[in-house]
């Protein structure tokens, strides 16, 4: 099987939030009044001795059920039962065979003709076709409501066995489908790497006929797109007094590579040509203040300017004793990580 590719999704936390919500409240209805023995293991008897039906689930009468999830990215002209799709995918239909085929037989063929055989694009593959780019809860549910629903259900865990909120099991829609950290990390990692003069060596693996895997090429992708915006601030650079601060701990070593979301708390350094240069490891969200650069400190030229790499925005900052500052730029470049220009007296 093929390792679970990566893609963005920028309103997973939208979709995790509402789930959370639903499973909370699931479990405090199905668990009311229990005891302790019972909340650990409910059998169907203690469950028709405590559980209450809340009174707006019995006078809303109208409700809606929202199936979604990876088999939502197939093509919607597929065969019938699509939400079993990650289990009839896989039925072996003979080249010659002639006969009356059943359902799964069916959604097997069409995958194939559709997408490629299953052993080539199977049902993990769907993944980045998962981009819920259109996802609008706020207009679902109005929709819904002036058509008569009183409430909404939307699934949480269907028969493939993904999660649609951030749960522990990593086959889930926020650490899947939304990989991209992890390739936001291997960025940050990177970027860590060569501020601790370090040199980056990108695995991969090719495939059998000599390609690039398509969700290795992602990778690679978004390293290039980083580059392209930042490059100026890595390649012929050296590390600073300083490798950077911030809250996240890297742990040195063998192989001792982060796993761990970075902040725009963790900063970087690199310099060159008497340039400092400062990459925050996570895209900012609010004013970025970077301590290490505060005056009076390990800083000793005085700054003549800060410029964003792959922008022509003007950088506006104030430097204290307590760190430089640097205001939220309006329009962020879109990259993993977004690199700071700082030009010194």
């Amino acid at each position: 099987m093929n390792t679970p590719r990566a893609n963005p999704n920028p309103n997973a936390n939208s979709v995790n939030r509402i789930n959370q919500i639903l499973v909370s409240l699931f479990a405090i209805g199905m668990l009311s009044g229990a005891s302790v023995a019972e909340e650990i293991a409910p059998t169907w008897q203690s469950m028709a001795e405590h559980y209450n039906v809340p009174q707006w689930f019995q006078d809303g009468k109208i409700g809606v059920w929202f199936h979604w999830g990876i088999s939502s990215a197939a093509d919607e002209n597929r065969p019938n039962d699509g939400s079993h799709y990650g289990r009839r995918m896989y039925s072996v239909v003979p080249e010659d065979y002639t006969g009356t085929m059943g359902m799964s037989e069916t959604l097997t063929k069409w995958h194939t003709e559709r997408y490629g055989h299953p052993s080539e694009f199977g049902y993990e593959d769907l993944i980045p076709l998962f981009k819920a780019e259109n996802w609008d809860p706020d207009a679902l549910v109005q929709f819904v409501k002036e058509n008569g629903a009183r409430f909404i259900m939307p699934v949480a865990c269907h028969h493939d066995n993904f999660d649609m909120y951030d749960s522990f099991h990593p086959w889930n829609s926020v650490t899947t489908a939304v990989n991209r950290m992890s390739i936001t990390i291997m960025v940050g990692n990177a970027v860590d790497a060569i501020s601790k003069n370090g040199v980056v060596m990108l695995n991969v693996a090719l495939k059998g006929d000599g390609t690039i895997p398509e969700n290795q090429a992602a990778y690679l992708t978004a390293f290039g797109d980083f580059l392209k915006t930042c490059g100026e601030g890595i390649y012929g650079s050296r590390p600073w007094k300083i490798f950077g601060e911030g809250p996240l701990v890297v742990r040195d070593g063998r192989q001792g590579e982060n796993r761990k979301e970075f902040s725009q708390k963790d900063i970087r350094f690199t310099t060159k040509d008497g340039v400092l240069y400062a990459f925050v490891l996570a895209p900012p969200t609010e004013d970025i203040v970077i301590k290490t650069l505060a005056s009076g400190g390990v800083l000793e030229n005085e700054i003549a300017g800060i410029g964003m790499m792959g922008s022509d925005e003007e950088i506006h900052w104030t430097q204290s004793t307590t760190g430089l500052t640097i205001t939220l730029p309006t329009d962020l470049p879109d990259t993993l990580v977004v690199g700071f220009e700082i030009q010194l007296n």
